[in-house]
């Protein structure tokens, strides 16, 4: 099954066993430690290309919008693309490329599966370059790690990368009116095992006060 099939119309619900299938990942700045969990996330996707459901890794986009897991909204696929319009001046055109970089990258380190050495600081990466776009873009503090992995994702972008490698993983953005995170597909679970119970609880179970914002906290 092929990651480039963006559509519309397309519900995604958070996998509703919080937190045992969510990674947590802490970095210290100033001698201050900091503790998020970070993708990626295992979800369903469903409706039009994605059918009745689709499993499917995420990456999540707006570090300060909380979103209940378990919860299923509505929602629409688009392919990442350069920013256009007047854009304010510290949001960058290339910032949907960058950020399928970075999935790109997660997705060949192991996805799911890589380590949280790893998977933290991209995840950190990605809610950095995303935050000006934010519709919450409170300043948070940065993880020392993902800065580079921030410089690579620009420089990847500025070498070549372009639309149609970064329409590997399509941008999901909810419904008007809907305070839910942004996220980003990083790859589907056609050939990998899913997290320990996700295939066995539904999503329509569990999930009040659970909430899915820069650190998946429970109410």
């Amino acid at each position: 099954m092929s990651l480039a099939r963006a559509g519309n119309v397309v519900t995604i619900t958070l996998d509703p066993n919080f937190p045992g299938d969510y990674h947590t990942y802490s970095y210290t700045v100033a001698g201050v430690t900091y503790q998020e969990y970070t993708g990626p996330y295992p979800a369903i996707l469903t409706g039009g290309i994605y059918g009745t459901g689709t499993a499917v890794y995420l990456a999540c986009f707006d570090i300060n919008v909380e979103t209940p897991v378990g919860t299923t909204y509505p929602g629409s696929l688009t392919p990442p693309a350069v920013l256009t319009g007047n854009l304010p001046p510290n949001v960058d055109p290339n910032t949907q490329l960058e950020a399928a970089w970075l999935m790109n990258q997660l997705s060949l380190l192991g996805g799911y599966y890589a380590p949280v050495s790893t998977s933290g600081p991209i995840s950190m990466a990605i809610w950095q370059i995303e935050d000006p776009t934010s519709i919450d873009p409170a300043p948070f503090v940065e993880d020392p790690k993902a800065q580079p992995w921030v410089t690579a994702a620009i420089n990847a972008v500025n070498n070549g990368w372009n639309a149609a490698d970064a329409s590997q993983h399509p941008y999901w953005s909810p419904d008007p009116g809907l305070s839910v995170q942004r996220f980003g597909i990083v790859e589907l679970v056609d050939n990998s095992p899913e997290p320990g119970s996700f295939a066995l609880v539904g999503g329509s179970l569990i999930g009040v006060g659970l909430l899915l914002r820069k650190r998946l906290a429970s109410n």
